[in-house]
């Protein structure tokens, strides 16, 4: 998924995030957003597993969704409930 496919909420927390983190100076995700030695691993309710790499995780409590970010596999949103998810550096 294209940052431009994504719907206009996560587009919002996504700039939020980026203004935050760079202060004030970008609006968008650049490549210093994706550490390159930090993974997100996801297991769903079923007991399968991803694992993503160069990548970040926002929860978005609202709407109860998680939305991971990657550097070169695009974005993945997912329903939050029974999702077990974190991060990991390595």
């Amino acid at each position: 998924m294209r940052e431009a496919d994504l719907p206009s909420h996560w587009r919002s927390l996504i700039e939020r995030r980026v203004l935050e983190r760079s202060g004030g100076r970008f609006k968008t995700l650049g490549a210093v957003d994706f550490p390159p030695l930090q993974a997100v691993d996801i297991r769903f309710p079923n007991g399968s597993a991803a694992t993503f790499r160069s990548a970040f995780f926002v929860v978005d409590e609202a709407r109860q969704e998680l939305g991971v970010f990657t550097e070169h596999c695009g974005h993945h949103i997912f329903p939050l409930p029974d999702l077990q998810y974190g991060r990991r550096v390595g």
